[in-house]
């Protein structure tokens, strides 16, 4: 290479190095390798390939709290079976009004409408996220901790932090 096609490439380089950090920011993050195959296990679960991309999407979603759906191709899968069930309900009502027999048909178009509503349910409460209880979040909390003690600790520790935190907000609204 020359040394203008040098010259010209290394300005572009820099160019858009410039251009990316003033739009995009890196994060690293370093974890045990505990976690890490924790995460690589969940990633692969939820269909990702890229690690930071699951970590990315479950960061945005736990902030939007929004929903990961858990594989889903299986949401999709499910969906895809209820329509069936919908079209087969279909077909016998377009069956029984060639035999003129309207009474069974308004029945299998209920059907049809119910199956419609049954596959909108199941979209809506899987992409919903679920709300735990108190008594939920301590079972949840507790399965954590069994699988890794060091869990508790960081639980005290944010404990601590948190009332710290309000203890601090309730004085200075006095």
């Amino acid at each position: 290479m020359d040394k203008k096609k040098k010259a010209d490439r290394r300005e572009y380089h820099r160019e858009y190095g410039e251009q990316r950090r003033k739009e995009q920011r890196r994060i690293t993050l370093w974890v045990p390798m505990s976690e890490y195959d924790h995460l690589r296990e969940q990633a692969t679960m939820h269909g990702y390939k890229s690690l930071p991309a699951f970590i990315q999407h479950c960061s945005e979603a736990y902030l939007d709290k929004e929903y990961l759906v858990h594989r889903p191709e299986f949401l999709q899968e499910m969906i895809t079976q209820i329509r069936k069930i919908g079209n087969q309900a279909n077909q016998l009502t377009m069956h029984t009004h060639a035999l003129r027999d309207y009474e069974q048909a308004d029945r299998y178009r209920g059907l049809r409408d119910q199956v419609y509503e049954l596959s909108q349910y199941v979209r809506q409460k899987m992409e919903q996220p679920i709300l735990l209880s108190p008594q939920l979040l301590g079972s949840y909390l507790v399965k954590l901790i069994e699988k890794n003690s060091s869990y508790l600790d960081d639980l005290e520790a944010f404990v601590y932090r948190k009332r710290r935190d309000l203890n601090r907000d309730d004085h200075q609204s006095d």
